[in-house]
């Protein structure tokens, strides 16, 4: 079959592309990319692109949680052995750019992590590490000084962007068959895969973040700066486009867990309480309460 999706530009169609002929990772086959005509439609994405359907489904669907809660070990540790392997081929796809931090074409892109919105390009990494979602401030970072000696360079990669279990296909035995869904697919510095894929509620999922820790090797000093960068006051969450959708979030995650009966989020605070409310690390808990439909599914995904 066919798989038929809107996209912002032809960059993921490219890049998609770009994968499946310089690597072994398996990936959709794009069939053709097309340009919407302007005032075809009222949509806001103008590129539609055709491409085959890889085998599996994802690891994680929203509302039913992931599939991996009852995995054996070795399933497990498969599952790690073809992400280290499919990590390894993208860091050997070096950038055409040198040092410039774009997407796939030289321009934007689009991060999660950074914003909701695309960003960039960035000309260098040092302007990349200046954006306001990925920067500490001074007095945070006299509270971390070992974090201001991080490697100042860094090479640049390919990098998927969003390589989380939603874009992760398995077979029914949890063989993975394939990565989907390359929209954010960029021209990034080499620690990228690992800090993106720790974003938000991610970071707490239970088997995620140890399968994490496998197949995404070293960078941990950058992880711990970006975990600090989450935290800091200035830190937008990601995926939420204004304070209304916020507060409809926050309502949504107050009732759930009332209905529930259940008074502990798994960030240890409580929930629905107006210091949650403020919390950083609780923004993950409402972001992912209110995406799955139970809250005692959202309570077995994560273990603390």
């Amino acid at each position: 079959g066919c798989y038929i999706k809107l996209c912002d530009s032809p960059d993921e169609a490219l890049a998609t592309e770009y994968v499946r002929i310089h690597t072994s990772i398996p990936v959709p086959k794009v069939l053709d990319v097309v340009q919407i005509p302007a005032g075809s439609v009222h949509i806001c994405r103008t590129w539609l692109m055709i491409s085959t359907v890889l085998p599996g489904t994802p690891l994680f669907y929203a509302g039913s949680g992931h599939r991996l809660r009852g995995a054996s070990e070795h399933q497990v540790q498969r599952v790690c052995e073809y992400l280290r392997d499919w990590i390894a081929q993208l860091r050997n796809l070096p950038s055409p750019f040198d040092q410039r931090v774009c997407g796939f074409t030289g321009g934007s892109f689009l991060s999660r992590r950074i914003d909701e919105n695309p960003v960039g390009p960035f000309t260098c990494i040092a302007d990349l590490h200046a954006h306001e979602s990925l920067t500490l401030s001074p007095s945070e970072l006299a509270s971390n000084p070992h974090l201001a000696h991080l490697k100042k360079s860094y090479s640049m990669h390919l990098v998927h962007g969003d390589l989380l279990l939603h874009n992760i296909l398995a077979d029914s035995d949890l063989q993975p068959t394939g990565i989907v869904d390359w929209e954010c697919a960029a021209w990034m510095p080499e620690y990228w895969e690992t800090v993106s894929s720790s974003r938000g509620s991610f970071t707490y999922m239970w088997r995620w973040k140890d399968i994490r820790r496998e197949s995404f090797p070293g960078y941990e000093m950058e992880l711990e700066l970006d975990r600090e960068v989450q935290k800091s006051c200035s830190y937008r969450p990601t995926g939420l486009p204004g304070k209304f959708l916020r507060l409809m979030k926050l309502c949504a995650a107050i009732s759930y867990c009332r209905l529930s009966a259940v008074s502990n989020c798994p960030a240890r605070c409580l929930v629905g309480s107006l210091s949650c409310f403020l919390c950083p690390r609780c923004w993950m808990c409402y972001t992912w309460i209110f995406e799955t439909s139970s809250f005692f599914q959202f309570e077995s995904l994560f273990l603390r």
